[in-house]
């Protein structure tokens, strides 16, 4: 591995490197990975990070390929809490090369002038129960014998201060949609049809109608575990009400889990009366055992069996894009065969502890390699018409034991840094139709009762225009069903409220309830919730069932919400 020459800008860096199998016998493939090491100002920095990578084709015995990786010059910017903004300190961004972060050099010296901000933000995520940080002072860096004359010999690439633009993010609170078409009724297809905006529909629907968007339609949450399918799709973990199905046409949305394969009953009966019953698959416990009573009735037996891919840890290993886009590809087909809309996935938490319950759902504890791989994974999955993903958990769900009443203490930096910038990347870059906030709290609040976290955020720092929903059974409501474990664990800070969800940006509450529905009504009618919170969650919701395949003409979801440029970019040659 050679690497040919770096440019740099004030936009973007690219990194040349030329890779040979040097081998005699065998084919394969290698990594470039490309590190930067930011130099200490006010802000510790570590000793290098992971800032783009590259896989090379198979290359055969004494075969050569060359890759150009590029990268976002102002990703190498670190989170300023006293200055509340992304800032680039003054002094020398080393960029190494290597196929490891313990097998890298120095390949060029970016000299920049003057401290400039990139973004500014402002700080939102105070702990009150703020820990001390770790820092690094006193304890001597990772070097290497040839370490200090490569920095020595780099080439230097002279960047200017001034020729960087900072953003100011202007945080906005929601405007109440007014009526303007009063005494006639907009339909969903009159939207699809260009004749109004889903904004003028929105403003039509009553409180008690918007509480049924907002909240999922589980019909009685013990139906949630009948035999007696409740969904269109038997086995799907969700679906959305049918309050406004005949007069609006604003059809039924339903969502799948299966991080590592689609998670829907492989096996069904329908009875001539429309009944569906759910062929329980060995020891199934989601389910109550078959009636059998109908047994003499005809009925028609449906499969839909499904395969089990790669789990996303197993895949992660392979530091190749290309697999994630194959993966979702296949899954996709399996999605469009069955008719399900959406799938929730992929997982994407940062592997924090070892004995993460979930980790095998998860990549890397590499935010840009987690990052980029939910980009690959969603605008694969999103290529199909009407066909969406949904990346979890939003945010800082690094373990599970206790997990509805966990508190994740982290600095604002650290959130930012580490535990957000996997979330920004595929989200900047692959625009998900859906986003999942997690169980645990964060600082004291729970996440998905957190507007700086999904609101603030997420929709205005990063710019995110998809619907966002809660973990399963995690309301105050809806909870009650697992009283007799959650008793087991601490419950100091209390349990999500559904009220709160809207409140705070949380489009729609899973599974949902009827307790659900009546808080979210009664706390818009008390004042509690303002209604234009309601109407915009409700916006997000009927936006998704509108662009998904339940109507014909759907279009791929990356062309409806178009992402950002690619967080990493790799040319071959």
């Amino acid at each position: 591995m050679e690497c040919k020459g770096v440019e740099a800008d004030a936009s973007s860096i690219s990194v040349t490197v030329q890779v040979t199998n040097t081998g005699m016998q065998y084919a394969g493939k290698e990594v470039v990975q490309v590190y930067v090491s930011a130099p200490e100002g006010a802000l510790e920095k570590p000793y290098q990070e992971l800032k783009a990578y590259g896989k090379t084709r198979l290359l055969a015995p004494g075969e050569t390929e060359i890759l150009k990786i590029s990268f976002r010059t102002d990703s190498m910017a670190s989170y300023s809490e006293a200055l509340a903004a992304w800032i680039l300190e003054a002094g020398s961004f080393l960029i190494r090369v290597g196929n490891s972060s313990r097998n890298t050099h120095v390949a060029a010296r970016l000299a920049l002038d003057e401290t400039v901000c990139v973004q500014q933000l402002k700080n939102l995520f105070a702990d009150p129960e703020a820990k001390p940080v770790i820092s690094r002072k006193g304890v001597a860096p990772y070097t290497y014998a040839e370490e200090a004359a490569e920095k020595e010999a780099a080439p230097v690439i002279p960047l200017a201060a001034a020729d960087f633009k900072a953003t100011a993010i202007a945080y906005e609170e929601p405007e109440e949609m007014i009526d303007t078409h009063p005494g006639m009724v907009i339909t969903a297809q009159d939207v699809l049809a260009g004749k109004y905006t889903v904004e003028e529909l929105v403003a039509q629907l009553s409180v008690e109608e918007m509480a049924a968007f907002t909240t999922g339609n589980a019909k009685g949450l013990m139906a949630f575990f009948s035999a007696a399918s409740q969904f269109v799709i038997p086995g799907a973990a969700a679906q959305s009400t049918d309050i406004c199905l005949e007069n609006r046409d604003i059809r039924e949305w339903c969502c799948s889990d299966g991080p590592a394969g689609l998670h829907v009953d492989p096996e069904f009966v329908v009875y001539q009366d429309g009944t569906v019953q759910t062929v329980p698959q060995g020891d199934n416990s989601m389910h109550r055992p078959f009636d059998h009573s109908r047994d003499s009735e005809i009925a028609e037996h449906h499969y839909q069996h499904c395969t089990a891919f790669p789990t996303a840890s197993t895949a992660a290993v392979s530091w190749n894009t290309d697999v994630f886009t194959e993966i979702s590809t296949m899954y996709g087909i399996e999605m469009k065969e069955i008719g399900l809309p959406t799938a929730l996935k992929p997982s994407m938490n940062i592997h924090r502890d070892p004995l993460g319950g979930r980790n095998f759902e998860y990549y890397s504890e590499d935010p840009v390699l987690s990052g980029t791989y939910a980009a690959a994974d969603v605008l694969a999955l999103q290529q199909y018409p009407g066909i969406t993903s949904t990346v979890k958990h939003f945010a800082a769900n690094n373990h599970d034991r206790n997990r509805m009443f966990s508190n994740a203490h982290v600095s604002e930096r650290t959130l930012r840094e580490i535990y957000l910038k996997n979330f920004e990347i595929a989200i900047r870059t692959s625009q998900p139709g859906c986003i999942m906030s997690s169980y645990n709290l964060i600082n004291g609040k729970h996440a998905a009762n957190n507007r700086d976290l999904l609101t603030y955020v997420c929709r205005q720092e990063w710019g995110y225009r998809g619907m966002i929903m809660t973990d399963w059974f995690m309301t105050e409501m809806a909870a009650d069903v697992f009283s007799a474990v959650q008793r087991a664990y601490s419950q100091r800070y209390g349990k999500t409220i559904a009220h709160e969800c809207t409140w705070a940006g949380n489009d729609m509450v899973m599974p949902g309830c009827d307790e659900d529905r009546a808080d979210i009504i009664a706390s818009v009618q008390n004042g509690i919730v303002c209604k234009a919170d309601l109407q915009r969650c409700t916006k997000h919701v009927i936006e998704l069932i509108l662009r998904s395949d339940l109507y014909e003409g759907a279009k791929p979801y990356n062309e409806i919400v178009p992402p950002e440029m690619p967080a990493v970019t790799v040319e071959r040659r």
